[in-house]
């Protein structure tokens, strides 16, 4: 622990796997307070807290009141942009990203729903002499219920690694259009095909592969669509509605309460999409770079 600024004490995971998992569980229960906003952070968070994601430089950091009341939380796995999320006290927050600073984590962006990425990037570049440019705007959905109604028919599989050669070059092409800039398509798929928990899977019509749908993170009451991606041959089918209503049923029916997901807000064609599988724009969000 160290004293961070003014009332509050920051709290920094330990390196060691056991402690990290119980550093996590502190900044999930923080986080879920505001779970739909905050899923993405949460779902990170919840990764390391249950084992699944280990990284000894992994940044979970958990700002406390005199109260002992949390009052702040941030997660970030180095190299990619801290996660920051809704709910968090200004002060608090500054505290954990000063924290940071003092140590020489090196802080390439920012990425969270607004107006907290905003704030916190703008105080970032404000102490490293730097400029904030906002890379990307996000719609943050959730979704609760799935609207009941007649899709276009096809088939759902899961992926397996004998997919690698035709969905590979798909997650690139994802990659490119979505400006993922975190990890590569081939780490990606790995970790699809090779996960306790995430999936990939396939939407199929005449047992051809025409869209693909990832079930990702976890949070304590819910779990993450995405990528979702149609090659452009195979567009305005109606094949990603069928298949993410397909994968968020069964998402509920396996017992989360709701599902997220995330959108660029300059293409309307997904958007509309998903709002008609039954999503919910809750919140905006915004990607970084310092």
């Amino acid at each position: 622990m160290t004293e961070g600024r003014k009332r509050y004490t920051v709290v920094r995971a330990p390196a060691d796997p056991e402690g990290q998992r119980a550093a996590a569980s502190r900044v999930v229960e923080h986080l879920a307070k505001r779970e739909h906003v905050n899923n993405l952070a949460a779902g990170i968070a919840a990764s390391f807290a249950d084992g699944s994601l280990y990284r000894p430089d992994g940044e979970l950091l958990l700002a406390v009141g005199d109260d002992g009341e949390a009052a702040a939380a941030l997660v970030m796995t180095p190299p990619y942009r801290v996660v920051v999320g809704e709910g968090n006290d200004p002060l608090a927050l500054e505290a954990l990203l000063d924290d940071m600073l003092a140590r020489g984590v090196r802080l390439p962006g920012v990425v969270g729903p607004e107006p907290a990425a905003s704030r916190a990037a703008a105080y970032l570049a404000a102490r490293l002499g730097r400029e904030a440019r906002r890379k990307m705007r996000q719609g943050v959905y959730s979704l609760e219920r799935v609207i009941p109604k007649e899709r276009t028919a096809g088939a759902v599989r899961t992926a397996t690694p004998a997919d690698a050669e035709v969905l590979v070059p798909w997650l690139a092409a994802f990659y490119a259009e979505a400006h993922v800039d975190t990890g590569t398509p081939e780490h990606s798929f790995r970790g699809f095909v090779e996960s306790a928990y995430r999936r990939l899977y396939v939407f199929e019509v005449d047992g051809q592969p025409v869209c693909i749908a990832g079930l990702g993170a976890r949070t304590p009451r819910g779990r993450r669509v995405g990528p979702v991606y149609t090659p452009p041959e195979h567009r305005r089918r109606g094949y990603a509605e069928s298949l993410v209503a397909k994968v968020s049923q069964d998402a509920l029916d396996a017992g989360n309460e709701f599902v997220f997901l995330f959108t660029d807000l300059d293409n309307p064609t997904s958007n509309a999409v998903y709002e008609r599988v039954g999503y919910v724009r809750v919140a905006e969000a915004s990607e970084y770079d310092l």
